[in-house]
């Protein structure tokens, strides 16, 4: 069983009929979260699951004229001080990654494994980190809410983004690295054979996190500098892009972070959040 708990914790507060009931159950499961996560990092990310699943589960619910989900969103969140240790390691982060940037060496074999994947007939997960490796979108985002509507050989309509942030937008363009068409029989494929996965985040964190650190540490081994990670897609993913589209496509006029947050489906004025994303330089010879 994973950390997360909250489909247990929602059932328990949609029948709590006091405020007090509620705020009391809201501050033990905060506690328990706390006690369980050992970075802010990870708890924040707890806490992004409670409140994504919270959003759609209690709606409109109130006891006694008080909107149950308002009690709880309020309560489970990182306190102000967490919130701004959280801010300024991110900031750490982001300095130590502009440090650190790290080589992609192999880009037409990161290209062709990815590809490979799409046509795996043996895991669900290969054909979610295919996807993902070729959309730059997060890979719960590809087991459980993405949608991609095609636009033109190289651009997809997409919707299901899970962190939408400070951004308005439910749907926006992205470029794939990949035939648009396909992509979309792919995800097709993978929502026929995980039905059940559909707006169910929590139960592809839990059940399938390990197994997939391990496929893409196994996958992409070579094809660039360090131990490879689900993160490490996306931040290539608009590494590729931003050399594909901006630099040999001729477009010159934007800063690369400001073209990460388009990307990406950041806020349009959240740049620090795309700066994290900054993890890659590509040092190909082959890739002219």
């Amino acid at each position: 069983m994973g950390i997360c708990r909250v489909e247990l914790f929602t059932d328990k507060v949609v029948k709590l009929k006091t405020i007090k009931k509620v705020i009391a159950a809201c501050r033990e499961e905060h506690e328990y979260l706390q006690s369980r996560y050992n970075t802010l990092s990870s708890l924040k990310s707890g806490f992004s699951i409670y409140r994504n699943y919270l959003r759609k589960s209690l709606g409109s619910l109130e006891v006694k004229g008080k909107s149950v989900l308002s009690l709880a969103l309020e309560i489970l969140r990182l306190s102000k001080e967490q919130q701004q240790q959280y801010d300024l390691l991110t900031v750490q982060g982001v300095i130590a990654h502009r440090k650190n940037l790290r080589a992609i060496t192999d880009v037409s074999r990161y290209l062709a494994v990815s590809r490979e994947l799409l046509s795996s007939t043996s895991s669900y997960l290969d054909l979610v980190i295919g996807l993902a490796a070729m959309t730059g979108r997060r890979t719960a985002e590809i087991a459980c809410s993405a949608s991609f509507e095609y636009v033109d050989e190289q651009t997809v309509l997409f919707s299901g983004q899970l962190k939408l942030k400070a951004r308005q937008l439910s749907s926006y363009t992205i470029p794939v690295l990949h035939n648009p068409e396909e992509l979309i029989k792919v995800l097709a494929k993978l929502r026929q054979a995980k039905p059940e996965l559909v707006g169910n985040s929590l139960k592809f964190h839990n059940n399938a996190s390990k197994n997939l650190n391990y496929k893409v540490k196994k996958y992409y081994a070579g094809c660039f500098d360090g131990d490879p990670k689900p993160k490490d897609l996306r931040s290539i993913y608009a590494e590729l892009c931003f050399a594909l589209f901006c630099e040999k496509g001729g477009v010159r006029n934007i800063a690369k972070n400001q073209y990460f947050s388009l990307l990406l489906g950041h806020g349009e004025n959240d740049l620090s959040t795309s700066d994290a994303y900054v993890d890659f330089y590509i040092n190909d010879p082959n890739f002219k």
